[in-house]
This record gives C-alpha cells, sequence and structure tokens, in this order.
C-alpha cells in the first residue's frame, strides 16, 4: 500500500526539529519513519506519521511548510542480502529509487525501509508479485513475506508447477518448505494476514 509521507520545509537553525517533533507529540501524533536532508540555510524533513492528514494540517496551521508525498514502506529481514535483493527486484523491473531511509518502525527480526519510486504502481504491483511485505501508513494489519530465493523458487515450481507456487508462496511461504507438510494441497486463502 502507499505511505503518506510529509516533507517539511524547516530552516537550519537550533531547535527547529524540537518544535516540529513537540508540535506532534502534543497532537498525539506518533511518528513511525523520519529522515532529515540539509543544506547550510535549510532542511527537508521527511516523515511517517500515524495521522498524516491530521499531521499535514497541524504543520500548516502552525506556519510550516509541509506537503504530502506518496511512498512505500517495505519490510525486509533483518540480515545480509536482504536489502539488496529488494534493490535487485526493483532493478531488474526498471524502478528507479529516488530516495530512501529506514523506519522507526520493526520487530525483532524485520526492519523497514520508506521508498520513494518513480513508478509507484509499477512498484507496488513488483513487490505483490514478488510476495514482498510492504506497509500502510499505520503498519497495522501487514502482510508478512520474506521473497524466496531463486533455488527455493525452482525447487517448489519442479514439485508442484509455477502457477500454483505463486499462489501458494504469497499465501504461506514457510509451510511450502516444511518437509512434513503436503505441497500439494491447497490451504484456503487468509487475505488478513
Amino acid at each position: 500500500m502507499i505511505i503518506k509521507q510529509i516533507s517539511i520545509f524547516v530552516e537550519n537553525t537550533s531547535g527547529r526539529l524540537a518544535d516540529v517533533t513537540a508540535l506532534l507529540a502534543d497532537a498525539d501524533i506518533n511518528l513511525r519513519a523520519l529522515s532529515i536532508a540539509d543544506t547550510a540555510d535549510f532542511g527537508i524533513l521527511r516523515m511517517v506519521a500515524d495521522q498524516p492528514d491530521a499531521a499535514v494540517k497541524l504543520l500548516r496551521d502552525a506556519g510550516f511548510t509541509a506537503r504530502e508525498t506518496d511512498v512505500i514502506g517495505v519490510e525486509v529481514p533483518d540480515h545480509p542480502g536482504s536489502l539488496a535483493r529488494l534493490m535487485a527486484l526493483f532493478r531488474d523491473a526498471g524502478v528507479n529509487i529516488e530516495y530512501l531511509y529506514a523506519s522507526l518502525e520493526h520487530s525483532s527480526d524485520k526492519a523497514v525501509i520508506v521508498i520513494k519510486v518513480d513508478a509507484i504502481d509499477s512498484a507496488l504491483e513488483l513487490l505483490a508479485n514478488g510476495c514482498v511485505h510492504y506497509l500502510a501508513s499505520d503498519a497495522h494489519g501487514a502482510r508478512r513475506r520474506t521473497p524466496p530465493s531463486p533455488a527455493e523458487r525452482q525447487q517448489l515450481a519442479d514439485l508442484i508447477g509455477p502457477e500454483t507456487l505463486a499462489r501458494l508462496w504469497c499465501t504461506n511461504p514457510a509451510r511450502l518448505l516444511d518437509p512434513n507438510s503436503d505441497p500439494t494441497h491447497t490451504p484456503p486463502v487468509d487475505n488478513t494476514l
């Protein structure tokens, strides 16, 4: 799903970041991701908040220049090579990444990356077809899927056929790798994961 990122133009002066974060905290708006790029005179603060519409209104009412941008939040396993596999998916599909940054949202074995791409619809389709877990702005009800390695995908495709594999992998990849399970049995699809 598409996440609404908030970009705020802030002067590069002492206390401006404190002003922004205090304003949001006082309104019970939680930050999910945060990045700042600066020059000598100003910075662009990029953030993902749990209440993006309320955050933008609050910031604008307080005199900040703020705008929303569509980005994608992607969950990747927290181990070497996970980000490289994700980047290869984008590269191989010709989707350009304009920038990315890490999120404050995480679990013990997952990291969340916020990505701005030049073709968001293509990126979302690519992620869905690759069974990659991506997040909504509130990061609730998210699907957790690890992209299969090429060897795993080929082994399973040889066993049960590529069409069945594509459907089952996105449904329950852990079950497919269990040597005690019957890979020809199709479980009911559960879209609430």
